[in-house]
């Protein structure tokens, strides 16, 4: 098994002008350490720009259930958020993603691309930040963030 130090040799000391944000880990097998944590959220400034003069925002939300449940807990996230975000004006298209994650645990993401902050406001509400969660994802969800990403496509 390698070490920390052989995975993590070529850390990179940031410059002038430089984040002194560290990045998030390469190798996603290794859990992440405490100060990535404190990055990500670092990271995670409100973003209230008006991003309508952009192509596309992307809206990201994350849990974690019981790999045994995976086949069943995406048929029922396709059946609720992801029908409900296709129905929606200005989605222009939705997923869900899925990692299995040591311990018998399954990472699940929902990403969906939406065409203005307007339009997710019709899914959301007022609070785009906020999580939206269904009857039946307390049975389910082993982990959840209650808050979501959004991201500007660039390209």
């Amino acid at each position: 098994m390698s070490t920390y130090d052989e995975h993590f040799s070529h850390v990179h000391v940031p410059g002038p002008g430089e984040s002194s944000i560290p990045e998030l880990e390469v190798d996603e097998t290794i859990p992440p350490r405490p100060e990535e944590e404190v990055a990500d959220v670092a990271r995670a400034e409100p973003d209230v720009e008006d991003h309508s003069r952009h192509r596309n925002i992307v809206r990201v939300w994350r849990g974690v259930i019981r790999t045994e449940d995976r086949d069943e807990y995406v048929d029922y996230v396709e059946r609720t958020g992801i029908e409900e975000y296709r129905a929606l004006p200005g989605n222009r298209d939705a997923w869900t993603l899925t990692r299995d994650l040591a311990d018998g645990l399954t990472e699940i993401l929902t990403v969906s691309r939406w065409d203005s902050l307007e339009s997710i406001r019709g899914f959301a509400g007022d609070d785009v930040d906020r999580a939206v969660y269904y009857a039946e994802d307390d049975r389910f969800l082993v982990e959840r963030d209650d808050t979501v990403r959004h991201y500007v496509q660039r390209s």
